[in-house]
């Protein structure tokens, strides 16, 4: 008997899954989400469903309610991603040639809110502007709305200089 190829279902950062019309403060469709993924895996023996998250509080509950072959916790604590952030900040400002400041680095590090997301998006607004690299770093540090401190969040908030 021929046996169906393993097909893998791969949910990367399943925790940044959040619903933007209420802000991301609901999680029951990423509950639902989770639910439905953990049911395909258990009817379908050839689906195989690996999935990373931070240990958000609805993730976990949903989880531990389950039965599931493996679950690996590689960071019962806190996730800190900030070092690496910082890492990636560095990284980018010497490929762009940005002579950025420790102050500058270390602030946008903080804008980032731990998210790498957010701050690839800054460099490929810079990249892809005609404008000064060194005043658009200025302008998203000193803007008014920060780019982090918007009701929606960090990477919300961070569509709304651009659209200027």
């Amino acid at each position: 008997a021929h046996r169906p190829t393993v097909h893998v279902i791969l949910i990367d950062a399943l925790d940044e899954c959040r619903n933007h019309r209420d802000g991301g403060r609901s999680s029951s469709e990423r509950r639902a989400l989770l639910r439905s993924l953990i049911a395909l895996a258990n009817n379908i023996p050839w689906i195989k469903v690996l999935i990373t998250s931070r240990p958000e509080v609805d993730i976990v509950e949903v989880l531990d309610n389950t039965t599931f072959l493996y679950r690996v916790d590689i960071n019962s604590g806190e996730w800190k991603t900030s070092e690496d952030i910082r890492s990636f900040i560095e990284a980018k400002s010497n490929e762009l040639k940005l002579l950025l400041s420790v102050e500058q680095m270390d602030r946008l590090n903080d804008m980032a809110s731990g998210l790498f997301v957010w701050c690839t998006t800054v460099f490929r607004y810079i990249e892809g502007s005609k404008r000064s690299k060194e005043e658009l770093i200025d302008g998203i540090i000193h803007s008014p709305s920060s780019w982090s401190g918007a009701r929606e969040g960090p990477l919300d908030s961070l569509y709304t200089p651009c659209q200027r």
